[in-house]
């Protein structure tokens, strides 16, 4: 699936001129994570996803099924719900990795979730956000280690997709086509 990741990336890109673009902030949901307490039992070993960077980062393809730990119910009642079909994206302890949520889950605060407005694909926007990854990375800062906040990512200028280059996104990704 990765074969054409570079050139379907590439061709959003060039959306910038005949498009036009807007702000990540401006027409998606942007979802941060947290930890639930670990000493906690009541909120573990439950069979709600609980998603970390290392989750992510330890993907063989673009979806992301499930992860090491699992949330109670209860301990998922604590935290924001991530709907299947957002896009999940390590924010620190590595910045970059992507992945699309296949279900429904939760994430620790080292991730940002872009859920995509109602008509976007969630390929479109995976691929999107590859195509941004080095502007994010550039915008990463820390001391002990990178991190892009939200605040960061909100502000985030992206093409606003043509409708012809967004259909059929995940199809092509299926498919290693290359645009």
């Amino acid at each position: 699936w990765r074969v054409g990741l570079s050139r379907i990336a590439g061709a959003i890109l060039q959306q910038y001129e005949q498009v036009g673009v807007s702000t990540v902030g401006s027409d998606l949901d942007l979802l941060g994570g947290s930890t639930p307490d670990k000493s906690d039992e009541r909120f573990w070993s439950g069979d709600v996803p609980w998603v970390t960077p290392t989750d992510v980062g330890g993907l063989e393809g673009h979806l992301l099924v499930s992860s090491a730990r699992q949330l109670s119910a209860e301990g998922a009642r604590r935290l924001t719900a991530v709907p299947e079909g957002a896009v999940v994206m390590t924010s620190r302890a590595p910045v970059g990795n992507l992945a699309i949520a296949s279900v429904g889950l939760r994430t620790n605060q080292g991730c940002k979730s872009f859920v995509p407005p109602l008509g976007m694909e969630s390929a479109y926007l995976y691929v999107a956000l590859y195509a941004l990854m080095q502007q994010i990375i550039g915008r990463a800062s820390g001391t002990t280690f990178i991190e892009v906040p939200a605040t960061t990512l909100r502000a985030l200028v992206r093409p606003r997709p043509a409708h012809t280059s967004e259909v059929g996104c995940e199809k092509r990704m299926a498919r290693g086509e290359e645009g």
